[in-house]
């Protein structure tokens, strides 16, 4: 038997729905973000990140879920390039 179509507040539910979950997956990688360097703890001044030269910090981001900040002190030469 063929599915009865969805409704617009079905679609409208669900979308909601899955706009939340997907919030809710940012905001938990935001704040698993680090505040220091993952290679020498080096610190990160989140309040006047111009004083750290923030274009020289490297952030990686992995499929399997950590987050690395790394100092321009530690990130490989082959990257300082970039």
């Amino acid at each position: 038997m063929p599915r009865k179509p969805m409704g617009k507040s079905e679609q409208e539910k669900r979308l909601r729905r899955q706009s939340k979950q997907k919030i809710k997956s940012i905001e938990s990688s935001i704040s698993k973000t680090p505040t220091k360097c993952d290679v020498c703890s080096a610190p990160f001044n989140t309040k006047n990140p111009l004083s750290n030269d923030i274009d020289k910090w490297r952030i990686a981001v992995y499929d399997h879920g950590p987050v690395e900040l790394v100092c321009p002190d530690c990130v490989p030469d082959d990257i300082k390039g970039s």
